[in-house]
Order: C-alpha cells, then sequence, then structure tokens
C-alpha cells in the first residue's frame, strides 16, 4: 500500500512539474498567468499519458528479458523480480468457478449492470495454493496475482442459475456507496497476503437483480500455461508479495512464451502509436499558437515582453516555414507599430553584451533610407535599405559589419513623412543579433 500511495505521487508530482513546465514554456511567449496555466497543464494531460504508453512499453520489453531467462531454466537470486514459466497447477483442493462451473486454481469475476460499462455491482477473486511448474523447477505462488487476461462473458441461462446459486450461498462483503478509505484498507488486506489462499466477494448494491447483469468471469485452469512475473524469495522457492509493485505483486498471463513475446510486440507498436497521438495535438497547438500570434504582436501588447535569441530564432523559423503553409488560416495585414516618432524597442547582443534599443533616426540618400537603432549610451547599428525593401548593409556602429545572409526586414514601410519597421539579424554562434522595431520621421517630413 505504501508502494502505491509513493508511485500515485511519483506520477502526481510528475504532472504537476509537467503542467508548471509547459506554462512556463507558454508565459515566456505570452506573459499572461490565466492564459499560460491554462494551456499549460491542458497540454500537460497528453504529454502525461504519452509519457505513461512509453513506461508501458520499457516495462513489457523488461518482462520479455525477464520470460527469456526464465525459459534458460537460470536460477534466478533471492529478491529478483523474475518471470516463471510453465504450466500452473496445485497440490491441495482446486475451485469452483460461479459461473461455469469449471475446475480452476484461481478466478475472478464480476456483475457489470446494463446501465454502466466497467462498473461491477458485484464481484470477487479466489485462489488456492498454486504451483507453477517450468525450466526453473517448481516455483510456488504465494501472493495474490493480477490475472492479465480478458474476461470471458458467459450468458446461457444456466449460467446465469450457476450464479444465482453461488450468490445465495455466499456471504459479501457490503461495500455500498463510495469509501475511498475503505477500498484502500481492503486493497491493502488483498496485495498483503502470502500464504497461498485468497477469496473475497463484494457488493456494491443492495439490491441486484442477476437477470439483467452483464456477467464477467476469468479462470486459471490446471494445466494452462502461463507466465508469472513477481518478486522471488529463495527461502520459499516463491512469488511473494513485492513492496515496490503499484498493486498485484505478481502478474499472470497465460499462453506459450513465444506467442506472448509476439503480441507485446504488437502492443509496443500499438502502444508508441498512441503515445505519439498524444504528443501530435500539443505540437499542433504550439505551432498554431506561434503562428497565429507573431512576437512583435505581443510585445507591443505586454510592455515588458523581452523575447530571448532562441526565441526570436524560433519566430523566424515559423515566419519563414509555417505562416506560409497556413495561408488563410492566417488573418491578412500585420501588426500596427505603435511608437512614438524617434523610438524604437528591441536590442541587440555584441560580443555577450546586450544592450536595449530605444531610440530611432533615419536619413534618405537617394533611393536608399539609412536607419540607425541607438541605445540610450548611442550604442546600436545602422541599416541601409534600397527601395525595393532589400538590406544594402548592416554594420554596428563603431564595430563590424553583419553578413546580409543574416539579416531580414520583416515588417517595412517608408515614405516622405514616416518609415516603419522591424529588422532582425542573427549572426551564427556568438556573433552579434538584433532586433528591434521602430518608428522615425526623416529630417525632411513636415513637423
Amino acid at each position: 500500500m505504501h508502494s502505491l500511495k509513493k508511485s500515485c505521487l511519483r506520477w502526481g508530482l510528475l504532472y504537476v512539474f509537467l503542467g508548471l513546465a509547459l506554462s512556463a514554456l507558454v508565459y515566456q511567449r505570452v506573459p499572461q498567468t490565466g492564459l499560460a496555466l491554462g494551456c499549460g497543464f491542458g497540454a500537460a494531460i497528453l504529454v502525461w499519458f504519452a509519457i505513461g504508453y512509453v513506461f508501458g512499453i520499457r516495462t513489457r520489453n523488461e518482462e520479455a528479458r525477464m520470460m527469456r531467462r526464465g525459459i534458460s531454466g537460470e536460477r534466478p537470486n533471492d529478491g529478483d523480480k523474475i518471470a516463471v514459466v510453465g504450466t500452473i497447477g496445485s497440490s491441495f483442493e482446486t475451485l469452483e468457478s460461479p459461473m461455469t462451473r469449471q475446475r480452476c486454481v484461481a478466478y475472478e469475476y464480476k456483475g457489470i449492470p446494463p446501465t454502466a460499462q466497467d462498473s461491477a455491482v458485484i464481484e470477487g477473486f479466489a485462489l488456492t495454493p498454486a504451483t507453477i511448474e517450468g525450466p526453473r523447477g517448481a516455483i510456488r505462488l504465494l501472493a495474490v496475482p493480477e490475472l492479465d487476461f480478458p474476461f470471458d462473458s458467459p450468458s446461457r441461462i444456466e449460467f446465469y442459475d450457476n450464479f444465482s446459486e453461488y450468490i445465495a450461498q455466499t456471504q459479501f462483503l457490503q461495500h455500498f456507496g463510495i469509501d475511498i478509505r475503505r477500498e484502500m484498507a481492503h486493497l491493502k488486506t488483498v496485495v498483503a497476503d502470502d500464504d497461498g489462499r485468497i477469496r473475497y466477494d463484494i457488493k456494491r448494491d443492495p439490491n441486484i437483480n442477476v437477470s439483467t447483469l452483464q456477467m464477467k468471469e476469468k479462470i486459471l485452469a490446471p494445466g494452462t500455461h502461463v507466465v508469472a512475473v513477481g518478486r522471488y524469495s529463495a527461502a520459499k522457492n516463491a512469488l511473494v508479495p513485492d513492496e515496490t509493485a503499484m498493486l498485484q505483486p505478481v502478474k499472470i498471463t497465460t499462453g506459450e512464451p513465444a506467442a506472448l513475446a509476439k503480441r507485446g510486440c504488437a502492443k509496443n507498436v500499438f502502444e508508441l502509436f498512441f503515445g505519439c497521438g498524444c504528443l501530435l495535438p500539443v505540437i499542433a497547438g504550439a505551432l498554431l499558437g506561434l503562428a497565429l500570434m507573431p512576437l512583435d504582436a505581443i510585445e507591443q501588447q505586454f510592455a515588458k515582453k523581452d523575447p530571448s535569441w532562441p526565441e526570436v530564432k524560433a519566430e523566424r523559423w515559423v515566419q519563414r516555414n509555417v505562416r506560409p503553409r497556413l495561408g488563410s488560416m492566417i488573418g491578412q495585414g500585420e501588426p500596427v507599430i505603435e511608437l512614438e516618432y524617434g523610438q524604437a524597442r528591441g536590442k541587440m547582443t555584441v560580443n555577450g553584451k546586450t544592450v536595449p534599443l530605444t531610440r530611432s533616426c533615419v536619413r534618405r540618400d537617394g533611393d536608399v533610407v539609412e536607419v540607425s537603432l541607438l541605445s540610450d549610451q548611442n550604442e546600436g547599428v545602422t541599416a541601409r535599405v534600397r527601395g525595393d525593401r532589400t538590406i544594402e548593409s548592416l554594420r554596428v556602429i563603431g564595430g563590424d559589419a553583419f553578413n546580409i545572409a543574416d539579416a531580414s526586414l520583416d515588417r517595412w514601410a517608408a515614405d516622405n513623412t514616416v518609415v516603419v519597421g522591424l529588422l532582425t539579424a542573427l549572426s551564427p554562434g556568438d556573433g552579434p543579433k538584433v532586433r528591434a522595431y521602430f518608428r522615425a520621421r526623416p529630417p525632411e517630413a513636415p513637423q
């Protein structure tokens, strides 16, 4: 039970961590707390499921390795988690299943009302001391197992009669209503069993009409080929309760190891597909969010927004590779640059030093417009832009020139009265970088 609480806590904390991490990423893009938390924790559900599928695949692969060691007959060490391969039987009495009345060493049953999908109003389980004979010899089963194979659905009239008789002759635990502490206490009692003999029968509704129930039954008949995965005790030569197990300490699957391994591979592919399917909406939503909300529009809505250089690089990639593919899904037009004349907003990084760019000025040189973007200390860059919107040159004031291939005008409009634009230049590695949008008035423009 301690391991169940620990496992639930671990997975719960993983979800919280994912939610906070994704919320931080959203907040980095759009600094609005409510929106960031909603998007982050919503996306975390899908990422959490995807991680669960990956862990399921990992667990199944580990069980396949255990099966291979079990088939080889290798003697296990005390305390190892192992797979026991062989046929199951009992040197004690056998059981009779409640519905089909078949002889077995274990059975599990459920009665599900027509108004429910899988919620049983009556259920039970029974196990008699059992032994698995295989390449490792005879190994006993001294822990309650999970019967990891599908239920049968008996539907003949005599099976309903058999079940009615079983109910009439059986004393049930009355678990009416919802009581989490009661259910946890019952589970703790069940998983702690270590004598190889267990039985419980539970009613969850005082008024049960057997004829309306969908009956479900699993049986483990003597001589069935099984693979049992659990914790091994050398002193008892048995699979025993495992304190590290989340729920049932032993899992039993029916079938030959080769067939089970093939089935496990198919299930891995299936779960990998679903894991990727969980991530696709998150990725698609992130790309749409980046595409539908241009970075400069967000900057102008939130005055304290200061995008990092990786975010600027991501914005450039979206601008070049995602938005053109979305076509009509993207609203037409460009965000208005809402600055006073002579203002700029952005930053420049040169030789590891970053300075904010707050001022702008322009002058005309024939068909070329020369734009200077400056800090309060007159550090900055000067760009010369031709009439066809191409950049002729871009230079750090008092420093080196940028490679024009690394620069782009993501916004630009110029006439005799105003020049507005958004300039981005990202040199590779630790080279100089600049990004700023601006509004300036040519000296010759009427005031």
